[in-house]
């Protein structure tokens, strides 16, 4: 477990398509380095969701579900980014991985937050069977400071971009 010495509160936000590897890259920081958190601004839509009866399967339908329930939680009242802002400002961690899909959310979230932000891709083979529209999204490399290279999809190599991460960004 890496434990860095007087780290100050560090935010990324991490991109990439399904299946890119996101959660597991971030479930590997965590079991590396104190004090990592996840967060996506999308879980409380899916709390939502399911409370509604969703099933959790992702399909064309229940994408557009989904996609009602968030721009209308955001047209109401913006409560999907205040709560991430409001996580952010009173959860106790060292570092907070928040996902997104979406880069106009993340640039409106980095506006509201009093830290500095590190924007990170996972880049992997595209998994595509065609019928999920976050499929088509595109991540221009410029956007982002940190691009993580997962196309092998094998432990191994993502256990040592890890290992590289957490020396260069959350102890350095």
């Amino acid at each position: 477990m890496n434990n860095c010495v007087g780290i100050q509160k560090k935010v990324f936000f991490v991109f990439g398509k399904p299946k890119s590897g996101k959660d597991f890259f971030i479930s590997m920081v965590q079991a590396k380095a104190a004090g990592a958190i996840r967060l996506s601004i999308i879980d409380r839509i899916f709390e939502a969701a399911k409370m509604l009866g969703w099933d959790g399967i992702k399909n064309d339908r229940s994408r557009a579900f989904l996609n009602a329930l968030k721009r209308a939680s955001v047209e109401y009242n913006d409560y999907l980014f205040l709560d991430l802002e409001k996580k952010i400002a009173t959860k106790n961690f060292d570092s907070a991985f928040v996902i997104f899909r979406n880069y106009e959310d993340a640039l409106r979230l980095k506006k509201l937050l009093a830290y500095p932000v590190t924007f990170v891709l996972m880049k992997s083979v595209d998994i595509i069977d065609g019928s999920n529209i976050d499929d088509r999204v595109s991540y221009p490399d410029e956007w982002f400071d940190v691009i993580i290279d997962n196309q092998k999809r094998e432990y191994m190599d993502l256990s040592e971009k890890v290992e590289k991460f957490i020396e260069e960004h959350l102890c350095g």
